[in-house]
């Protein structure tokens, strides 16, 4: 299992990070990362099972959080596939200017 947490800041909307838009952009591109590097002969699954950010439907929250799992019949992909969704956290993150941590 993960737990991923996107930070933003929303003080001024114009200016701001929302970590919606984020968490959103990761799960898309969560769903890559099986289906274009393991073989279809090996099994990998990632899925984003969870999803929260905020509780006021008028503001940018500051952050949101995905839970989910990373499941593989081998330790040696599923070392891969960790390392592999740290990776695309980290790129997505720094794509959108939000701050990203993640816990397995």
């Amino acid at each position: 299992t993960f737990e991923i947490h996107i930070g933003g800041h929303a003080a001024m909307p114009h200016l701001t990070i929302d970590p919606i838009v984020a968490a959103t952009a990761l799960v898309g591109n969560l769903q890559t990362i099986v289906s274009r590097t393991v073989s279809p002969l090996e099994s990998g699954v990632i899925s984003v099972t969870q999803m929260s950010a905020g509780d006021a439907f008028n503001v940018i929250p500051a952050e949101a959080m995905l839970r989910g799992t990373i499941r593989a019949l081998s330790n040696e992909r599923l070392i891969d596939l960790r390392t592999r969704v740290e990776g695309m956290l980290h790129a997505t993150a720094s794509v959108h200017g939000c701050t990203a941590t993640i816990k397995f």
